[in-house]
Order: structure tokens, then sequence, then C-alpha cells
């Protein structure tokens, strides 16, 4: 049998007990480490974020972090609680060193950049209250009667009138933004990172101090540089939204709107203050005639609604309750589960979920997660009467009041697009019931369909209006089906104005980088003809005159140019183009307002080779292209308004009005 040896490590020889003296073994052979205690902080620095707790992922409220000092190091830790008192969440970290301290707010953890608030003392341990505060919120523009998301453009967030972010919507029927590294001194088209966001932080509280001097810009196409080199207070007041950030705070305290109610086969509604039947009837998406047909107890002409009534809004007799599937997170991918994942859940391909839920039709990649899709194709049975309902929401989004909160917001409009760059608002959106949504844009009108979609070879393709005061910069396509026959295009028809886009002859389409290039053309050539114009002209008596209509043809077009390259400097009030042209050479732009059925002949700008041609009486000039053109366009009014009066202004006057709208004030010598 295998004996192991017996292994004795060399040269040491056991210690043994005996050797030691009882005071020895009683000695402690070290010294035990002492712990310095730290004295607790007697500081602490708050920042309130007007939303719950469980709100506050949602928010993507970003990274904060207190920049370092030579007496203390920077600080990212935050500690989170929730104020009941306030309705708010409190982040809340410690502070050794009662000094002045640098908050700094990132969209994310080392992002790259990050903006920094002003400096503040931290508050004594314990008082719980907000050194800064912030309300997230999201903007939103109206189209009609609704409220919905730009899905394209940028949003610029101003304090103070510093530009804070410059948000790029993503576009493709996307409304979630991304962060462009733009500051207060330089635009930027880089992107801080591929983060799609959703809502912008207002600063409600700096230091204590609430935030007056605050405002978001909307714009479908980038600031350039020059116009944000000069954007001032006055110009923020003229072309911004500016917030009122009591209004906004003040928002999260609302009621719910009643909104009608769903159970089993029927759809009913409970009457408030200032309910008529007919209010009622538009705002859930059904006719009067509809509506008391449903309740018999008001077919007497006199019989009114009285606050409390339940009304039955929709009843439906085949209702199957659907089986619906609440969209989540893949935990395969950590992002919102496809269609493909959805579907074979259920035994379903992607296309029968689809068309299971059409309203995601148009754009599929709008689904987003704790957004419900129907399951059971019972759904679609019933969905046919259903869709026959396109409601409004609750609150009346067309007075003056503009900041509302999301609960109140969305209704159903029976498609996801208002229009070809503006999303619906929907149920579906997942957004906090409390969010305040702002109607940062409230002038645009949704384009009527037109009966007629004929499109005459004559007839190029107009552009939408997308404000009561046309400015040409915020001009959109409009698709050649809604031009009719005529090649008149109605787009707005309200007590400001009723616009119409008016095509002449011209084959050329009626474009901004047309007009542009036009103008640009023009004024060269009237420049160049002025400063070489006695070589050009002998005639001392001709010579005055054509210098006169060239003169005054050189200022009109660059007062159109710098309107149209800068339209902070005056907003243009046009309601009607319309031009002429022999081949593609173009000869007149006629410009025109149309105003409660009258019309004002506003501006005619004539080709400068065209007035040279006319004055020296060369062969082959077209005299009076303008006059024309203002006798065409005088006639088409004429058929439309008989009873319309026609002013038009002498030149000398609209000169004068056009350098009032740049903003130079008239002389008093």
């Amino acid at each position: 049998m295998f004996t192991p040896k017996k292994f004795i490590r060399a040269n040491y020889a056991p210690i043994k007990d005996s050797f030691l003296t009882p005071e020895e073994m009683n000695k402690i052979h070290y010294e035990p480490i002492k712990e310095k205690n730290e004295p607790e902080p007697e500081y602490e620095y708050t920042i309130e974020i007007a939303c719950s707790l469980n709100e506050l992922n949602t928010y993507q409220i970003g990274h904060f972090y207190i920049e370092k000092t030579a007496n203390e190091e920077n600080i990212t830790t935050w500690k989170k609680s929730e104020s009941h008192s306030t309705n708010s969440t409190l982040l809340t970290t410690k502070i050794k060193v009662d000094e002045p301290k640098v908050l700094h707010r990132e969209f994310f953890t080392s992002c790259g950049s990050s903006y920094s608030f002003v400096k503040s003392k931290p508050n004594k341990k314990g008082k719980n209250k907000g050194i800064h505060s912030f309300i997230p919120i999201k903007p939103a523009i109206q189209v009609d009667k609704r409220l919905g998301w730009p899905t394209k453009g940028f949003f610029y967030h101003f304090v103070n009138n510093e530009l804070v972010n410059e948000y790029l919507i993503v576009g493709n029927h996307n409304w979630s933004f991304k962060v462009t590294q733009s500051t207060s001194i330089k635009l930027s088209s880089d992107l801080v990172s591929e983060h799609q966001y959703a809502y912008i932080l207002l600063h409600w509280k700096l230091d204590h101090e609430i935030v007056t001097c605050q405002h978001i810009l909307y714009r479908e196409e980038k600031l350039t540089d020059d116009i944000f080199k000069n954007i001032s207070s006055e110009w923020l007041n003229n072309n911004a939204y500016s917030i009122d950030i009591h209004k906004v705070a003040n928002s999260k305290n609302e009621s719910f709107i009643t909104r009608e109610v769903k159970s089993g086969k029927t759809v009913t509604y409970t009457v408030q203050p200032n309910d008529t039947l007919e209010k009622i009837a538009e705002m859930q998406g059904i006719t009067t005639y509809e509506l008391i047909n449903l309740n018999q107890q008001y077919s007497d002409k006199n019989q009114k609604a009285n606050i409390g009534d339940i009304l039955i809004i929709e009843k439906d007799e085949n209702h199957i309750e659907p089986f619906m599937h609440t969209v989540q997170v893949s935990y395969k991918t950590n992002q919102r589960e496809t269609w493909e994942e959805i579907a074979k859940k259920y035994n379903l391909s992607a296309k029968e979920l689809l068309e299971i839920n059409p309203i995601y039709k148009e754009n599929p990649l709008l689904l987003q997660v704790g957004a419900k899709l129907y399951i059971d194709n019972s759904h679609t049975k019933e969905s046919k009467q259903l869709t026959k309902r396109k409601t409004l929401p609750p609150v009346d989004v067309t007075k003056e009041k503009t900041v509302f909160i999301w609960a109140n917001l969305w209704s159903e409009p029976g498609t996801l697009m208002l229009n070809s760059n503006v999303i619906a608002l929907h149920e579906i959106d997942n957004i906090p019931k409390k969010t305040p949504i702002l109607n940062i844009r409230p002038a645009i009108s949704a384009i009527p369909e037109s009966s007629t979609t004929i499109r005459r070879s004559n007839i190029g393709i107009g552009y939408e209006i997308k404000v009561k005061h046309l400015r040409l910069d915020q001009l959109q396509p409009i698709p050649p089906k809604r031009i009719n026959a005529k090649g008149i295009s109605e787009i707005i028809k309200n007590d400001r104005f009723s616009t119409r886009i008016i095509f002449s002859k011209s084959k050329n389409e009626i474009s901004i980088k047309r007009i542009k290039e036009t103008l640009t053309k023009w004024s060269n050539k009237s420049e160049k003809i002025l400063n070489n114009f006695q070589k050009i002209i002998t005639s001392q008596e001709v010579s005055e005159n054509l210098k006169s209509a060239l003169t005054r043809n050189l200022a009109y077009s660059n007062t159109m140019n710098k309107m149209l390259n800068d339209p902070t400097q005056g907003e243009l009030y046009f309601s009607v183009t319309s031009l002429i042209s022999e081949q593609d050479n173009s000869l007149t732009i006629l410009l025109a307002t149309e105003y409660k059925g009258d019309m004002t002949l506003d501006l005619s700008i004539s080709n400068p080779d065209n007035l040279v041609a006319s004055y020296m009486k060369t062969s082959g000039a077209i005299k009076g292209a303008g006059a024309e053109n203002r006798n065409r366009t005088i006639e088409n009014f004429k058929k439309r308004n008989p009873k319309g009066k026609i002013m038009s202004i002498p030149e000398s006057e609209i000169a004068k009005r056009d350098l009032k709208r740049l903003g130079f004030k008239e002389s008093k010598k």
C-alpha cells in the first residue's frame, strides 16, 4: 500500500506555545485600522422634474451632473424621489461644500456635449426643494380642428433669446426627432447621436427664478446662418411660439374632459356644460340627425340636452369584444417587437396583422411600444362601422388657448396623416395623460379634396399655403389631383382669406425655386442695365422714363429677393400668383391679395429685357405684358366674385408698404 510522504517546510521550525510567556500570548500583534468617520454632508442639490417617478424614463430627461470645483469632485449620482405635494419627481444629491455649483445636462452619459445652467448654491439638507425645475412637453401644430405631430422640419428651443437645442425631425412619417450639435453660437448639421426623442424639456425655474422668456420655433427648413446670427427678441416674438411657462405648469392640474365610453355593443356620452346636440354630433363624428335617431327622446325640436344626460353615440348589435395585443420590447433585440414577431405569436402573417389594423397601413413603422393591436379577425366585422366616425378632440383647439394636456387632445380622425407632413394625434401614441401639449403653430389649414382630378397639360403643380398670411418659404407642393380642370386650386376658405392659386398660360411650374431664380436674374439684369444706361440709350426723354421703370423694377426685385431669402424681413400676403411667359422666358410676375371677397393688385414685376424692348420700341417686344396679366387676373376674379371690389394700389404706395413690411420706418421730413 502506498504511504504518502510527509513534507516538512525546510529551515522553519514550528513555534510552540511553550516558548511564549503569558504576557506575549495575550499581546495583540497588529494595530487595528480605525475607520474614519466622515461628517454627513450638510447640503443637497435638488432638480425638480414636473412628472411622476413612473413617467421619468418616458420623458427621456437625459443625464445631469454637477461640475467639479476646486473644493469638490464632479457629482453624477442622484437619488430619485416623488413629491406628492407638487406632483413632481426630485433628483437629489449630497453636497459637502456650500459654494456655487454649475449643473450640466447631457442627453445621455458622456455624449460629448452638454448644456450648462447658471451657477447656484445648494440647499440646506432636508429642504427637498428644486433649485432648477423643468417641464417635459410635446410641441404640436394645428391642422383645421385637430392638432398633429409634424414629420418634417426642425424644432428650435430658445431661452432668453439664445438657442438651447436644435431638433431635427426624423421624417418619413416619423414624428420623433434627433438632437443636433447646434449651440447658442453656431448652427451645426451634425447629430449628437442617432438616438430619437419625443419630448422637449422646458426650463421652468433656474436658481429658483421662473424663466419667463422662452420660445419654440418650428420650421420646415433649417435656419440659415444669416437668419440665426440676426435673431433677436423681436424676431422670436414675431416668428416663434412664445411660451407662457405659468400656463404650461398649471396645465398639469387640468381635469380630464369627459369622453365617450364604450361598453360592449354601445358607445355613450354624458352631456357636459355648454354642450348642444349639434356640438356633440360634430365632436363624435356623426350628423345631428344620426344622433337624434339613436336618442329618440330628442326627436322633439324643442327638447334640449341637459347636463348629465347619457346619449347613445354608436350601437353595434353584431359587436364581439376583440382580442388585443399590447406591443412590447423584444428581449432578443431590446427594440420594439416587429410586425412579424407579433403576427407569429398568433399564427398570422405580418400582412394579415396589418390588414386587421388598417390604421397603420400608410406607415407600419409608426407602431410604438405600448400600442394595442387587434388580433381577433372579428374586429374587421365591426371596423366597417366604427371607421365611419371621425371624431374631434373634446377640447376646441381653434380658440386662443394653446396649452393642453394629452388626455384631452387625441381623437380618431380615421387616418394616421392629417396631411402629407402631419400625423394625427391618436390614443395609440402612448403618451402620459398629463403631458402638456403646446400648439406652437395654430395657423395651418388642411387642403380640401377636389372632386375633379383632371390635370391639363398647361397646368403646373401648385403650392399649398400653410399659413393664413402666405409666406413663400412655407409653401408645400399640391398633388396634381387637387388642382381642378380650370387650373384653380382653392386652398383656404375662412373669415380671413379665400385663397387660390391661379395658373396662367405658362407651362412652367410656379415654384419657389422658379420665382427665386427669376427674380435674381431680373434683379441682376436691372442693375447691369442701370449701370450701363448711357451706353444703351441716347434719348434723354426716353431714358428718364425707362430709368424710372427699371429702377422701380429693380427695387421690387430686390424687395422680393430679400423676402424670399430671408422671410423674417417681412410677411408676404400675396394670395394669388399668376405668371405670363413666352416660351421659357418669364415676362411678368403678378401678385395680389384676396380679402373677404375683395382683391388688391399688389405687385407686378416685369422682365427688364421686356421693359427695355418696350421703351425702345424694338420689334418683337411684347408691350403691356404686365397689363395683360393684370387684366386676365381681374377677369378671373370677377367670374368668381361678381360683387367683389378690385382695389389697385398706386405703385408708389406699394413700394412704401413693402418697405414698411421690411422694417423701415417712414421718414417724417
